[in-house]
């Protein structure tokens, strides 16, 4: 016996239902009844009703949903004996059906080489199984659609497509049933149409179903076949209005036939509403975030100013998805309690990342950065090691192996433990600071050690993982090496420490063991897997997997999605999303199946199957009872545009409820985007901010912060101190101050010079920018290194020059060059063997990157090393030169003139090559440079004019070095080796004998100028073009408008702007 109710849900069908309810408890307390609704999450809103008009339903009373309803009747037996399944049915998720369809296509069984074409994706697999799920659930017979394609029911062109579908359907059925899985409507399905025998159904005095507007073939079955076995009341959302359509359709299609009676109240309904007109509001705003503060600010209001309670107030979207990342965040800093489905991601949790990356190490051949993430990761541990005991460092970890030139492999891995390795990093660090040979990598060999244990034994259990097997067997090796190198709280029987912070990771580690025995449920699907394979499906299950938002909330705003609020009824309901394709979603045909399709199996075989393009039509009844569930207030907010900028359409929704007589609607508010602005419309919204926001507003508006910050517990003088430091950076004054590199002036100019020893480069780069010399030389910051590319970079290729150089000519001299007998041939072979003999060695050291790149970078050096010997032989023959020296360090003094006492410049460097003339005698230093550019550029071209600048010190500081047992040197040369000049060698020198006129007294006066700004500790930045190549820009506040003009403005920049334009006479 079926009776039905229809009507709107508020106020008709839930005063309907408590009058029920009432009405069966009259006599009997304790009269068993069962509510049947569409989600468990409805439960908790019928209860909270009949517990404020009729406590007494509670007693004897049962709420189940569809699904828990058949395992009930499971339980008691009343699955009928005729059931395809012999045994109890295994219920399994859609992820598994997924994985059945893939397996199934893939074995390329007759009749199914349309879909074998078809992209083997993840994609794929889901929208096939999407398609025989919904023939599934409109029970449709394999062999009857296949009958009726030979019968020419479809079209000609729809047969072998649809031949390859049906045939799909049927070989999934019969998977299924040969492996006992089934999901929740299969179960539904194994019912008969006589329920009479069940005890559960017996014992009811009366069934009530409520919050549905649609049934599936399968639930429709099964609900047919319960209303015969016990008497019901079905609740039916329909009114005379449009927006019914989809409702009415189904209803007058498929449930007046079954009612016994049927009492229509929309009438009343309508009435009602007429008489408790709702309230709109519209708002519009630009990103997710603000969307939700704006909520949750107006959530505030009406509890505090208008009386409502939180668990009063609904907020719904089409979908949570797009608010799940900051739903949490948000409601918590407004301070609004909340209840929801919803959950976040995951594949975003930290952990989860490590765990990928682990999985992943086989994949990419133990890739630096994913092997460095992983053993760096906060949560990995092996077992047996005391890293307390090393005094471990894995923050420099990245910086060793990078120096080291790993980039993947085991065998570039092994330099971790060769002995070469200590003095690479030590060489390494003295290249980066020639001006303190103390300072270096102090402890380094440890760490080398340590990380070596750590990377070896993981790349062993990585190497012993299975390369293909069943899932199974690959599920189980993955949770072995899980064990061994990153314990997880939660996911197996690994010992570790309770600690308050244990605890989202004992969560997150239960949710993986979850992940994985899903992984596991896969295996009686048979067939081998790769590695590559498994890993893709284990990050698929973790991207589908959502962590609950703390379950032990019970009280609060609820926060839904638009299928689990039908059938609420709420005082004030807040709609996010109202955009075009969010609310209504994107409406489009099934890819596999096409509605002309789906018509020809509803009206031509008599299957109830849904078109897809009537979605829309369901969309609209979605909106329209979601619009009525709220007795008092309805807000309706959309974005404007996205946080990208992207500008976003309003819902056709929104002009829809505008126009609703039931609607008392206001006019449409922006909210801006600018905090000052928001604040200047609307004062009083100072009062809902979170305290961060209230702490921004106030200082933006000029107002004292300080009564916030202590009502927050923060450190109020700390605040008051950073307020000051922002007040003189900020400042609009010429005058550089202590934010702008002064830093304050050591004792004197003379005092701080005795005590220093300064190489040329270092001046150098104060001249070009005193704030780079500082961040190098006084705070020792170590630039951030970028990612090695393919290529050799042009530094590792001047070094592989440099060395080339120095080895050709030992190699040389050995053989009586340039005075013997040897012949072009052997000059050329001699050269090139030095070279091969660099390029192996650093590439045992430091690994060759791209091989053909390697190649030709080898080929480069050979040419322009054969080119550089061949133009220092003409040379040496045509002036008596000859090399004595090479790598040679030197040391000098350079006697400056100041206002005070004589200041006496100590400098040292190293020298690439010394060469002697006895007659007439004369020494030369000869430095070599690596150049990539197209033509010389005018520093390099005229040596005197750059060192009167500053930019190029090198040439006159080397001509005041000595060296024991040499004299002092006459000239000196830079030789350019430039593969892209029309000359690949080119050379500039620069004249000793400059330094006793005019010019050197300019050279003198410069350092002079540079030494007193490094003495007074004049740090400033001097912004120019070599500003986009400087290591150390992210530390730099040339981006900062008033640091910037500052700078340009102050007389200490004035003077270094002063050298660069100074000019030098012919001498």
């Amino acid at each position: 016996m079926l009776r039905i109710v229809t009507g709107p849900f508020h106020p008709v069908l839930d005063r309907a239902f408590v009058e029920d309810i009432r009405s069966c408890k009259a006599d009997h307390p304790f009269a068993p009844l069962a509510v049947i609704v569409p989600s468990a999450a409805l439960v908790e809103q019928l209860k909270q009703s009949l517990t404020q008009h009729e406590p007494r339903a509670f007693l004897n009373i049962h709420f189940l949903t569809f699904h828990q309803l058949a395992l009930r009747l499971r339980d008691d037996g009343a699955v009928a004996t005729e059931a395809d399944f012999a045994e109890p049915l295994q219920l399994v998720d859609d992820f598994f059906f997924e994985q059945l369809v893939r397996q199934v296509v893939r074995r390329q069984l007759p009749g199914l080489e349309p879909l074998t074409r078809l992209p083997a994706s993840p994609g794929t697999w889901k929208g096939l199984w999407a398609t025989v799920r919904d023939l599934k659930d409109a029970v449709i017979d394999p062999t009857t659609a296949l009958n009726a394609l030979s019968e020419g029911v479809f079209e000609e062109d729809d047969r072998t497509w649809l031949r390859a579908l049906f045939t799909l359907h049927a070989a999934i059925m019969e998977a299924s049933r040969s492996l006992g899985i089934g999901s929740p409507d299969d179960l539904a399905a194994t019912f008969w149409r006589d329920l009479s025998g069940a005890s559960f159904l017996r014992g009811m005095q009366r069934l009530f179903y409520y919050g549905f507007y649609d049934l599936s073939q399968v639930q429709l079955s099964f609900f047919q076949s319960v209303i015969r076995a016990a008497p019901s009341t079905l609740y039916f959302p329909l009114q005379n209005s449009p927006a019914y359509f989809f409702a009415r359709q189904f209803f007058e299609r498929h449930l007046l036939p079954l009612a016994d009676s049927h009492e229509d109240r929309s009438g009343k309904g309508d009435s009602t509403a007429t008489s408790e007109r709702v309230e709109l509001s519209v708002t519009h705003m630009i990103g997710v975030e603000e969307e939700l503060a704006t909520v949750c600010r107006e959530i505030l209001t009406l509890v505090e100013v208008n009386g409502y309670r939180f668990d009063e107030i609904a907020v719904v979207a089409r979908t949570l998805e797009p608010y799940q990342a900051r739903l949490q965040s948000v409601f918590e800093q407004h301070l609004v309690p909340f209840t929801t489905t919803a959950g976040k991601p995951l594949s975003r949790e930290p952990l989860i990342k490590t765990l990928l990356r682990l999985a992943s190490l086989p994949l990419n051949d133990f890739d630096r950065s994913a092997m460095l993430d992983v053993v760096t990761s906060p949560f990995y541990r092996i077992r047996g090691t005391d890293s307390s005991t090393t005094g471990f460092r894995p923050d420099i970890w990245r910086s060793l192996v990078y120096t080291l030139g790993i980039t993947k492999g085991e065998a570039e891995w092994r330099r971790l433990a060769e002995s070469a390795s200590s003095s690479i990093l030590h060489d390494a660090a003295a290249a980066r600071d020639e001006d303190d040979q103390t300072r270096g990598e102090t402890g380094q060999a440890p760490q080398l050690t340590y990380l070596w244990e750590l990377v070896s034994r993981l790349i062993q259990d990585c190497q012993a993982l299975p390369a293909e097997g069943s899932i199974g067997t690959l599920t189980d090796a993955f949770v072995m090496l899980v064990q061994a190198h990153v314990p997880v709280a939660g996911l197996s029987d690994v010992s570790s420490r309770e600690s308050p912070e244990l605890s989202d990771l004992t969560k997150v580690g239960s949710l993986i063991r979850t992940v994985l025995d899903r992984l596991r449920e896969l295996d009686p699907l048979g067939g081998d897997l790769s590695w590559r394979e498994w890993v893709e499906l284990f990050q698929r299950v973790l991207d589908e997997t959502r962590i609950p938002i703390d379950e032990e909330r019970h009280q609060g705003v609820q926060v839904l999605d638009a299928m689990t609020a039908r059938g609420r009824t709420v005082r004030a309901l807040f709609v996010l999303g109202m955009n075009e394709k969010l609310f209504p979603r994107y409406v489009r045909e099934d890819p596999f199946l096409r509605d002309r399709q789906r018509v020809v199996l509803e009206s031509t075989l008599g299957y109830k199957i849904d078109e897809k393009l009537a979605g829309h039509e369901e969309e609209v009844l979605l909106f329209e009872l979601l619009s009525r569930s709220a007795t008092n207030r309805l807000y309706l907010s959309y974005q404007r545009a996205d946080e990208a900028g992207r500008v976003m359409a309003p819902s056709s929704f929104i002009a829809m409820a505008m126009r609703d007589p039931r609607f008392v609607a206001t006019p449409e508010e922006a909210v801006p985007r600018r905090l000052t602005q928001r604040i200047s419309e609307q004062p009083s919204i100072q009062d809902l901010l979170p305290a961060e926001e209230l702490t921004l507003g106030c200082l933006l508006q000029g107002h004292d912060a300080g009564p916030v910050l202590e009502a927050m517990g923060r450190d109020q003088r700390l605040f008051e101190q950073g307020l000051a430091t922002l007040k003189i950076s900020e400042r609009e004054s010429p005058e550089l101050g202590p934010f702008d590199g002064i830093i304050g002036a050591q004792a004197s100019t003379s005092s701080a010079t005795a005590r220093r020893s300064f190489s040329p480069t270092a001046l150098e780069r104060y001249a070009t920018c005193p704030f780079q010399y500082f961040a190098d030389k006084v705070l020792r910051l170590e630039p951030v290194r970028r990612i090695q590319q393919d290529h050799l970079p042009p530094l590792t290729i001047g070094s592989l020059v440099h060395e080339s150089l120095r080895l050709s000519y030992e190699r040389l001299l050995l053989l009586k060059w340039p005075d013997g007998p040897l012949d072009e041939a052997g000059v050329q072979s001699t050269v090139h063997e030095a070279v091969l003999d660099r390029f192996a060695a650093h590439a045992a050291s430091q690994g060759t990157g791209h091989a053909l790149l390697w190649t030709l970078a080898c080929e480069q050096v050979t040419e322009l090393v054969a080119a550089a010997v061949a133009s220092d032989q003409a040379e040496y023959l045509a002036t008596g030169f000859r090399p004595v020296a090479f790598e040679a360090a030197a040391q000098g003094i350079v006697q400056l003139e100041s206002d005070g006492p004589a200041v006496s410049l100590k400098i040292h460097g190293t020298l690439d090559r010394v060469d002697y003339r006895s007659e007439p005698p004369a020494l030369r230093i000869v430095d070599y440079k690596f150049k990539q550019g197209n033509e010389i550029s005018p520093v390099d071209r005229n040596l005197a004019l750059s060192a009167v600048r500053g930019f190029r010190l090198q040439p006159p500081l080397y001509a005041r070095m000595t060296l024991p047992s040499l004299p002092a040197a006459t000239e000196v040369q830079l030789l350019f080796l430039a593969p892209q000049w029309k000359q690949q060698i080119s050379r500039s020198t620069f004249e000793a004998g400059l330094w006793t006129g005019q010019t050197g007294a300019m050279i003198g006066q410069t350092l002079t100028t540079l030494i007193q700004g490094i003495a007074n500790r004049e740090f400033f930045i001097l912004p120019d073009g070599y500003c986009d190549y400087c290591e150390f820009t992210g530390a730099c506040r040339r981006h900062d408008a008033m640091a910037w003009w500052r700078s340009y403005r102050s007389p200490q920049a004035r003077v270094l702007r002063k050298l660069r334009k100074q000019k030098v006479q012919d001498e």
